[in-house]
């Protein structure tokens, strides 16, 4: 490693005084006089070549719009304005082809756009306003091919945009606006295959970009445009593909700039749809676009690596395509270079690519040239630390011991950070250590207890949050070094925003107990109002029980006298029946006395209901000797009858002494039968 003037990428001085290796492999360079250069050996995955005006040797002047090798292995560069260049791969350095205009075996335009070679090793030339070209490098002569006024075997056009050779070594060209020509080098002339000129080949499109040959020997043309017509020499037959509007399985843009076969498919590029990958078994359409991971939609180039991989330049970096995983797995594995990874740009042209015999690779674009070789192209290995680098509230850093700062220190030694609920907006910035391309880091952060997945924030370096509950959150982040390789284990930073004092812990306790003692205080109330109520009820229902019972008395009463006045009517009834048959019996005056007292007998114990009936009456003749005889009866068996009573003997007696009614309640046992007809009984209580 020394200086070198030529290359800007050398050391900018020989007289090195120190050198140190950092832990992520990077070489740090003190010179004198040339201050610090960096090496990285892991930045560099690309050798590029630009024009350097010091330096003779170097490319000529930007952009590169062609690369070709031909079958020598040498390297031919097309300059837009600068000519062309023939490229020694192993030193670096250039040879210039420029026009002249007093020199006939010149070139005929500095703006070479593509490049291509004849079957006798003639490097074929097609320009920009410079017609088309064979140039024999050995001889050093160049024989110019232009449009001639009249002439229809001539070119068609002056601007070449397209060359190719096919399998049966005949030369395509495309002519910007005029459709394809064929070139015949045996009597050098030129057939035209354009839209109305020519019925062996019906081409439609003018503006013809790119032309190649699939691996049955069928002709496609790409175009600006127009999409792609694909030509048949077995029939005779041109097939379309083009954009179809709402027909997923059409192409995705209709201005082709490059097409590239393998055995099943075909890979088409774009200018605006991205790459389009045709299966030709059944011409089904896949598109890989920048929502896939494509750096650009505008597809420039494609190149197949030795292990059948893509190589996909853009006019945004480069993208190496894991074809095989897709084929195989429809899984887009893939990976995206710039100039960040030594690539001369970012931005590249079409035909401006070519894979060299060796492997390695060529792509051409505004600002020169990159060549590797894909084997060698090698992912930094090194897992980047991450680092928090600032804490902002409210979009303000904060200052470290400051009063009102929640930092004591800096924010990458914190482990945890505490705010009041009025300072729930924060940010937190962050960065992974890894210098080769700081803007190809890529980042994640989730904020655990608030977000439910990773946040990707591509390369961003901070994140806010604003409107946080209270409560403890875990704030984490990864990072991801140029080539992807992420620091999966990241880091953490615990952020606990504390509640209002009325959503403090001891502020609910406090509402709990106030809410248990006044539910408590409540429930004793209510407790003493049901006593106080179920005493005032008590009290009221005795009262009403005192009533109740009272007006129970007075129906039992009004019931008792209803009863009673019931008997005395009935009483008076009886008294009333009764003396109305005696009435009768008294106004039948033609019987004697004794017979008169056996009806009257019998007829007062049937009215009763009774069975039998005695009648005595007084002989008094005597005042001293009174004697109670027997003088009616009914039913009576006269047998065990006495048949007189002295005055307070027996109940006879005793009823005629007293002179006042005796009710018998208790006969005792054979105190007296009677019989009649019917047979003998006690008599009746």
């Amino acid at each position: 490693m020394q200086q070198d003037l030529k290359n800007s990428g050398s050391l900018n001085s020989n007289a090195v005084y120190c050198i140190y290796r950092d832990n992520t492999g990077i070489y740090w360079i003190g010179t004198y006089g040339g201050g610090i250069n960096v090496y990285n050996k892991y930045k560099y995955k690309f050798m590029s070549y630009r024009h350097n005006p010091d330096n003779i040797t170097s490319l000529g002047p930007n952009p590169v719009l062609a690369v070709f090798q031909d079958s020598k292995q040498r390297v031919w560069v097309g300059n837009d304005g600068g000519g062309l260049n023939l490229f020694d791969i192993e030193t670096g350095t250039f040879q210039h082809f420029r026009h002249d205009k007093s020199n006939p075996n010149s070139i005929s335009s500095d703006v070479i756009v593509c490049i291509n070679e004849d079957a006798n090793g003639n490097i074929l030339l097609g320009t920009y306003n410079g017609g088309f070209m064979v140039f024999n490098p050995e001889k050093n002569t160049v024989k110019r091919y232009y449009t001639i006024p009249g002439d229809h075997s001539s070119l068609s056009g002056l601007h070449v945009w397209n060359i190719l050779r096919d399998n049966k070594n005949r030369i395509w060209l495309g002519v910007l606006g005029e459709g394809v020509d064929m070139f015949n080098p045996e009597n050098e002339t030129f057939t035209h295959y354009v839209s109305g000129s020519n019925k062996e080949i019906p081409i439609r499109n003018t503006v013809v970009m790119h032309i190649n040959q699939d691996t049955n020997g069928d002709i496609w043309f790409g175009s600006e445009g127009g999409g792609i017509e694909v030509y048949s020499e077995i029939t005779g037959k041109v097939k379309v593909l083009n954009y179809q509007p709402g027909d997923p399985n059409s192409l995705s843009n209709n201005d082709i700039k490059c097409i590239h076969f393998t055995k099943d498919h075909v890979f088409v590029g774009t200018n605006g749809g991205g790459l389009d990958i045709i299966k030709k078994q059944d011409m089904s359409i896949t598109h890989f676009t920048a929502k896939n991971g494509l750096p650009s939609n505008a597809v420039m180039g494609l190149l197949m690596d030795e292990h059948n991989n893509l190589w996909i330049s853009t006019t945004k970096g480069m993208c190496w395509l894991n074809t095989q995983k897709f084929l195989k797995e429809g899984i887009w594995e893939f990976k995206n270079y710039d100039k960040n990874d030594g690539l001369a740009g970012n931005e590249f042209k079409y035909n401006a690519q070519f894979k060299l015999e060796d492997g390695r690779m060529i792509f051409g674009g505004i600002d020169g040239i990159s060549v590797f070789h894909p084997d060698s192209i090698k992912d930094n290995p090194v897992i980047p630390p991450i680092v928090f680098t600032d804490f902002k509230l409210f979009n303000v850093s904060q200052k470290i011991g400051v009063k009102g700062s929640p930092l004591d220190k800096h924010i990458n030694e914190t482990n945890i950070i505490g705010l009041n609920h009025k300072k729930n907006m924060f940010s937190i910035e962050f960065a992974a250590l890894n210098y080769t391309a700081t803007s190809r880091n890529q980042y994640k952060y989730k904020l655990e207890g608030f977000d439910k997945d990773w946040i990707d924030a591509g390369k961003q370096r901070f994140a806010m949050y604003t409107n946080l509950s209270a409560g403890k959150y875990l704030f984490r982040v990864i990072a991801s070094n140029n080539d992807g390789i992420w620091n999966t284990h990241g880091r953490s930073l615990t952020i606990r925003i504390y509640p209002p004092w009325w959503k403090t812990w001891w502020f609910y306790l406090l509402v709990i107990a106030s809410i248990a003692f006044l539910v408590y205080f409540f429930i004793k109330a209510r407790i003493e109002m049901v006593k106080r109520d179920k005493a005032l009820l008590e009290e009221k229902i005795k009262e009403g029980e005192k009533i109740i019972n009272e007006k129970i008395e007075d129906v039992e009463r009004q019931k008792e006298e209803i009863r009673l006045r019931d008997i005395r009517e009935k009483e008076m009834r009886f008294y009333t029946e009764g003396l109305a048959k005696f009435s009768i019996i008294l106004a039948e005056l033609n019987d004697d006395v004794k017979t008169l007292s056996k009806k009257f007998l019998s007829e007062l114990i049937e009215y009763v209901g009774g069975k039998q009936g005695l009648m005595y009456v007084a002989n008094n003749k005597d005042q001293n000797d009174v004697v109670l005889e027997l003088y009616a009866h009914y039913c009576a068996d006269l047998e065990d009858l006495r048949q007189s009573f002295l005055p307070g003997e027996g109940y006879v007696g005793m009823c005629f002494k007293d002179q006042e009614t005796v009710i018998v309640d208790n006969v005792p046992k054979g105190y007296m039968k009677i019989s009649s007809g019917l047979g003998q009984t006690s008599p009746k209580k």
